[in-house]
């Protein structure tokens, strides 16, 4: 039917066709009322399933947590409980001393980092008293020296430095330094270090990585002269790459 005109009164037979019209649309109202209840009862029986889901999930996340908490726990009491029965545990000071001083390997690095006395005395407290007590074990520091952020870091590495100084109790050292920095100024916490290292070095090597010249610069902070080949007792290197 066309559009119909709400400012007029049905003629007779408009009228008869309307009422067919009225009686059609009625019945597809109640038939879509009917669909609507269907469907929203299906919605909420959706939701009723998502909730319930939602809560099944949740309570399975918290048992699998709590399972995993325990399971921790009894990794953390057997990793104990092996580790008191270790044969390591039933050497005496002494030979794990030995142990830790068989071979020693230094890597070069660029800031405080542990190293192999570092990665010693990290393990345990009876590791770290062996190792601190061990001067042996400090008697070889190879490092490589680059620009520092601020005067802080560059405090903060001469402790480092001096580090193995105290560890090393009174033993000649083996020092090796290559010196990446682009400050050639030989100055400041860095440098007494450093010629605290030089003056119980038995063999020091300098190294220097960029185009300046620091033999003056690292003779003047040694208060000797750097020499390219060794001398009788220690060992004095200046190689610029």
């Amino acid at each position: 039917m066309s559009t119909l005109d709400p400012n007029r009164f049905a003629g007779p037979a408009e009228a008869a066709l309307l009422r067919d019209d009225i009686a059609a649309d009625e019945a597809a109202r109640a038939a879509l009322r009917e669909r609507a209840k269907r469907a929203q009862t299906a919605l909420h029986d959706a939701n009723e399933a998502v909730r319930a889901a939602q809560e099944a999930a949740a309570s399975a996340q918290q048992s699998v947590d709590h399972i995993t908490q325990l399971e921790h726990v009894v990794d953390k009491r057997l990793a104990v409980s092996r580790g008191l029965l270790h044969p390591i545990r039933r050497l005496p000071d002494e030979l794990l001393a030995m142990i830790f001083t068989w071979r020693p390997i230094f890597f070069s690095i660029s800031r405080p980092v542990p190293c192999l006395p570092f990665v010693l005395a990290a393990v345990c407290r009876r590791w770290r008293r062996v190792a601190l007590s061990t001067p042996v074990l400090w008697d070889t520091l190879s490092c490589s020296i680059k620009d520092f952020r601020d005067i802080e870091a560059e405090r903060s590495y001469a402790s480092y430095l001096r580090y193995y100084l105290v560890r090393s109790s009174n033993i000649p050292l083996s020092i090796s330094v290559v010196y990446k920095a682009r400050n050639c100024a030989a100055r400041g916490p860095l440098w007494l270090a450093i010629s605290e290292l030089y003056r119980r070095a038995q063999t020091f090597s300098f190294s220097s990585y960029h185009d300046c010249d620091c033999k003056a610069s690292v003779e003047a902070a040694l208060n000797t002269p750097v020499y390219t080949e060794p001398d009788s007792y220690r060992e004095v290197k200046y190689v610029q790459v």
